[in-house]
């Protein structure tokens, strides 16, 4: 992945480019959030990891202007070591697919990259998964892509449990 990444901390840049480039992405580095915006207008990312707080303003106005201009193509996760709960809910709701207090944990942050790349929708936009019906106990349900097969009773095993979903 080509991952842009918008820090100010010299030494937390080193440590990201050097995790980062380690799991085999390419990335970009950013300072402020003036540097992350005239490479957004002009580059092209897979994902960004965004720091919270910067000498020219917030991780929100970054996250604010790709959901605005861009839309959901990009995995956005915030990297910060604010942990507080109203700092949380606002990087979520401006549009952060993950959020991730330092001093973050090497593979975690490479996995929770990954992982909101994959949930973002390479068209641009999101859409919400197809409904299927599924039977589970003789009532049928609608569930987001999970199947179950219908038990008529429990004998104790896992493999005739009616409440074990499968995908």
């Amino acid at each position: 992945m080509h991952i842009g990444v918008l820090e100010d901390d010299p030494d937390q840049q080193a440590l990201m480019d050097l995790w980062l480039r380690s799991a085999q992405h390419s990335v970009e580095m950013f300072g402020t959030v003036a540097d992350m915006l005239a490479a957004l207008k002009g580059g092209s990312f897979d994902a960004l990891l965004l720091d919270w707080m910067l000498p020219d303003g917030n991780g929100g106005e970054i996250l604010r202007w790709v959901r605005q201009s861009l839309g959901w193509k990009l995995a956005i996760v915030v990297l910060t070591s604010r942990d507080d709960e109203q700092t949380v809910v606002d990087a979520l709701q401006a549009g952060a697919d993950d959020f991730v207090v330092k001093p973050a944990k090497q593979q975690e942050l490479n996995a929770r990259l990954l992982s909101a790349a994959r949930r973002a929708s390479p068209g641009g936009e999101r859409t919400p998964p197809r409904r299927r019906k599924v039977e589970i106990l003789g009532r049928q349900h609608r569930e987001r892509g999970i199947r179950s097969a219908r038990t008529p009773q429990l004998h104790g095993r896992d493999d005739q449990n009616p409440f074990l979903l499968q995908r």
